[in-house]
């Protein structure tokens, strides 16, 4: 069974550069009232190590989108229940 999908309105924009699907390492948490958010690890090169390894999911950007503006809702892949 695939890992569920949620959404969580953005604590920071995430930058997108546009034409593809991109797969922004984020952290999902919650806020002081207990509501999902989820903010950019960072850098996000290939080379970061940190920002993979502080990630706990992915933050989906569609092609069509020319960034997020924080508060808005994206898609997040929590990595939990991946494997």
């Amino acid at each position: 069974m695939p890992a569920r999908r949620v959404q969580g309105p953005a604590r920071v924009e995430p930058a997108q550069t546009g034409g593809h699907t991109e797969f922004r390492r984020g952290i999902l948490e919650r806020d002081a009232a207990g509501d999902l958010v989820v903010r950019a690890t960072g850098q996000q090169g290939s080379g970061i190590l940190h920002s993979m390894s502080a990630g706990n999911c992915f933050v989906i950007l569609p092609r069509d989108s020319a960034g997020v503006e924080p508060g808005t809702l994206v898609d997040v892949q929590p990595f939990h229940g991946i494997l």
